[in-house]
């Protein structure tokens, strides 16, 4: 099996420019490349403040932007292996512990600064989904058709709830809701504290992106349909068929909405679900 390796680089007090972002950034090494992520910390699950990313794409609106600094120099500082390879979950960094799933089923904790375990928590499949650490608790989907909540100090599981199919989404938290989506269709919502569901929107196909969550409105993609849902009831605002699958998730900045499609870009007005441009 192909191990992981997740190395943290030297920080020093560089800039590391990329767009229009200034990020700080954490290498994954896989056996089938080399991967960048941008990350940083929460304060709550309303709005981040500091240094690195508790979720997917640092916030909730999942923009992906950080203003934090990057290292200048490839000094390795530890390497931790895992049973198998990472494809898709990235590392969520809270308090000094990096949190991220693996395909030999496992949520790992591990210290941020030396690498070492802390503890792990084996799910029935494959784990693809990113974390999202918010107020002490840990969301993940698993391919065991499950989302999970576990103790982010200890591992303990608090909660887990079934879907009908693999879970690649990564969870939004926001004012105590999680939002997932699932390869059977489903956008769910749950308690984030219970893991009751509240409810649940069918879309057109798979969903393998993950939510975005900006002004009370959830930005989804199905495999090939992109999705604004009232996030306290789950009703459709609009949708917007692309050609092409849809893997990528949303970017919502600004009252527009960034995502991508086999091989086009596409740029839709957040209110109104309006293409604005294509590339």
């Amino acid at each position: 099996m192909v191990g992981l390796s997740i190395i943290f680089e030297m920080l020093k007090k560089s800039t590391l420019i990329i767009g229009t972002a200034t990020l700080l950034t954490l290498t994954i090494i896989l056996g089938i490349g080399v991967y960048t992520v941008f990350q940083q910390q929460p304060q709550n699950n309303q709005q981040p403040i500091a240094f690195w990313s508790y979720t997917f794409h640092h916030d909730m609106a999942r923009t992906g932007y950080s203003t934090s600094t990057g290292p200048i120099t490839n000094q390795t500082l530890w390497i931790h292996l895992t049973q198998m390879q990472i494809e898709y979950s990235s590392p969520a960094v809270v308090d000094d512990v990096a949190y991220f799933g693996s395909n030999d089923h496992r949520v790992r904790a591990v210290n941020a600064s030396t690498g070492n375990i802390i503890w792990s928590y084996l799910t029935g499949n494959s784990v693809e989904s990113s974390c999202t650490v918010i107020d002490g608790i840990v969301y993940f989907g698993s391919h065991d058709h499950n989302v999970y909540a576990l103790d982010s100090a200890t591992g303990n599981k608090l909660w887990n709830f079934a879907t009908k199919g693999e879970v690649y989404s990564t969870p939004a938290v926001v004012d105590n809701v999680l939002y997932v989506g699932s390869i059977d269709k489903n956008l769910y919502a749950l308690d984030a504290a219970t893991g009751k569901e509240i409810w649940n929107y069918k879309t057109s196909n798979s969903i393998y992106s993950s939510p975005a969550v900006a002004n009370g409105v959830i930005y989804v993609n199905s495999y090939d349909t992109a999705y604004a849902l009232d996030a306290a009831t789950g009703k459709e605002i609009w949708s917007f068929f692309a050609w092409g699958p849809i893997y990528s998730s949303s970017a919502v900045v600004s009252g527009r909405v960034y995502f991508g499609a086999s091989n086009t870009v596409y740029v839709l007005d957040a209110t109104s679900g309006r293409k604005i441009w294509s590339y």
